[in-house]
C-alpha cells in the first residue's frame, strides 16, 4: 500500500499528531461524513474533511471502501474492514452509537431518536446479523458486520443513504 496518492490525508494526520507531541503517523479513522478523526494525546481529534475515497492499487487490484457493483446485502464482505463501529440491538430494531460527551462520560444515541422509520430501516440490515452486535460503516457509507462464532467472516449489509442515518455530527462540539 502507498500513501503517495493521499498526501493531503497524510499531512492532516501528521499535523494533529504533531500538535500532541506524537510521531506523524498512527491511528486515524474516516467516518461516513468523511471527517478525519485522529487518535492522539489520549483523545480523538478532528483533522478536517477528506472527500476522496481511500483507494489503493495493490498489484493491479483496486482496494476500495466502495462495494463492488455485483455485491448485494447478505454477501460476504471481503474488505477492507475499516469503519466506525455502531451497535445493532439484539432485538434487531435499532442501532446505537456511544458518544463521549466529556472525559469519563458517555451516552448512547439511537437511530430511532432521529429517524421515525428506524425500525423499518434497521430490520433490512438485521436479517443478515440476527444476534445483534457490532456493525461498521466506512467512508463510502458501506455497512458491514462480523458474523460467525468460530470463524469470523464479514457480511455486507448495504450502502446507507444519509437520509436514513444519524445526523451529521457537529465536529466543533464532538471532537
Amino acid at each position: 500500500m502507498t500513501t503517495d496518492q493521499h498526501s493531503r490525508l497524510v499531512e492532516m494526520v501528521a499535523e494533529v499528531k504533531g500538535e500532541h507531541g506524537e510521531p506523524p503517523s498512527g491511528v486515524f479513522y474516516i467516518n461516513e461524513w468523511r471527517h478525519v478523526l485522529v487518535k492522539a494525546g489520549g483523545g480523538t481529534w478532528y483533522a478536517g474533511r477528506y472527500d476522496r475515497l481511500l483507494e489503493f492499487d495493490l498489484d493491479g487490484t483496486r482496494i476500495s471502501p466502495a462495494a463492488p457493483g455485483h455485491l448485494s446485502p447478505g454477501d460476504r464482505w471481503a474488505g477492507p474492514r475499516v469503519g466506525v463501529k455502531y451497535t445493532l440491538k439484539a432485538s434487531g430494531d435499532d442501532i446505537y452509537c456511544r458518544r463521549q460527551i466529556r472525559p469519563g462520560r458517555q451516552r448512547d444515541e439511537y437511530l430511532s431518536d432521529y429517524l421515525a422509520s428506524a425500525n423499518e430501516v434497521v430490520r433490512r440490515w438485521s436479517k443478515y446479523k440476527r444476534a445483534g452486535g457490532g456493525i461498521y460503516i466506512n467512508e463510502a457509507r458501506e455497512l458491514f458486520a462480523p458474523v460467525g462464532a468460530d470463524v469470523v467472516a464479514y457480511t455486507y449489509l448495504g450502502r446507507v443513504p444519509l437520509d436514513s442515518w444519524f445526523p451529521r455530527p457537529n465536529v466543533a462540539d464532538e471532537y
